[in-house]
């Protein structure tokens, strides 16, 4: 038996009976994980943990998961699109167990607990792609940085949540961060039609001259649940699939359904740059890649790296997008691969 403590006005982490095996090493048992970490967050006093002023004064939120300093450094974690930092409780559990305390997520503006910014809160949008780092460089700098003092800090990050990161650390170098982990950045959207990015940005430019930026992206719209079906595009744990909408129906002010024509295109405009300056990036990243990934293209990622002189590459063979939500025999690669390019 194993207590984990969290400290987000006092949050105890449930006493958790772990089943160790060949099968997984640092996950909380794959198989009902989502009713896991329900009971993990059922002690929470406080979630989420804070807020802080973002670009605008758009109010935003995170999740500190940790009372003491770990031994190893502290982490912080920078999601994905249309993700709450409660679905990141696992990968804190994991995360904790090997030594890194406190663990910050924060939720990104328009999504998770954090403002939203259009009427219809279900809208995944955002202004300007830069203000998403400017955000994240304001929570290391005025929340995260005076809780941990001297102590290291690391930076893991998802999908959109590694082009932020990417960008933070191009625009803002510091010897701050140790290093950053990027898992399945998106550095190049993917497209089933395969047009390229300026054939996508011309059509997302006549639709927002037409008066129609802020509306969901065509085939999109308000969140529903889904049922898992193995094409999904996230991962092939069913268990693991279910903590979405799980979480969702439980918290549902975390709500959240299709993106917006601007959201696509100041993303795609981002990326770009993005991928043009890797070279600025001075502190050592390891990109991980999930070769079934049909949500960002990994053309993007190869390109990205190529550029940098201090990014590693290491794909995951037969992982979907999600690589932090995959069943144990993939994910475990995964956070092997974590814990020893930090340590």
């Amino acid at each position: 038996m194993k207590k984990y403590k969290t400290l987000s006005g006092a949050i105890l982490i449930a006493t958790i009976s772990l089943v160790f095996s060949s099968s997984y090493s640092y996950a909380l048992p794959e198989k009902g994980v989502a009713g896991q970490i329900l009971e993990i967050l059922s002690e929470s006093g406080k979630i989420p943990s804070g807020t802080f002023l973002g670009k605008n004064k758009v109010t935003l939120t995170y999740m500190k998961f940790g009372e003491t300093m770990g031994p190893k450094g502290s982490i912080v974690v920078s999601p994905g699109n249309g993700e709450s930092s409660i679905r990141y409780t696992e990968l804190a559990v994991d995360l904790f167990e090997q030594g890194y305390s406190p663990i910050y997520v924060i939720d990104h503006r328009g999504q998770g607990f954090s403002g939203r910014l259009l009427p219809d809160s279900h809208k995944s949008h955002v202004e300007s792609f830069s203000f998403y780092a400017d955000d994240l460089k304001t929570f290391i700098d005025t929340v995260v940085m005076p809780q941990i003092e001297q102590q290291r800090l690391y930076i893991v990050a998802h999908s959109m949540g590694g082009a932020i990161a990417a960008d933070f650390l191009e625009r803002y170098p510091s010897k701050k961060i140790q290093a950053a982990v990027f898992l399945s950045p998106m550095m190049m959207i993917y497209d089933d039609e395969g047009r390229t990015e300026s054939e996508l940005l011309s059509k997302l430019k006549l639709g927002c001259f037409l008066g129609r930026c802020n509306d969901y992206i065509p085939g999109a719209g308000p969140y529903q649940p889904k049922d898992f079906s193995e094409d999904n595009r996230s991962t092939s744990s069913k268990d693991r699939f279910a903590i979405k909408d799980t979480l969702r129906k439980v918290y549902p002010q975390i709500q959240l359904g299709g993106t917006t024509l601007r959201w696509v295109k100041e993303s795609i405009n981002a990326i770009i740059k993005i991928r043009s300056e890797a070279d600025k990036i001075k502190t050592p990243v390891l990109l991980m890649q999930a070769s079934e990934d049909k949500v960002v293209d990994n053309r993007g990622q190869d390109e990205f790296c190529e550029k940098s002189d201090n990014c590693r590459l290491v794909k995951i063979e037969g992982a979907k997008h999600g690589l932090h939500l995959e069943r144990d025999q993939l994910r475990n690669q995964v956070i092997d691969q974590i814990l020893k390019f930090f340590n």
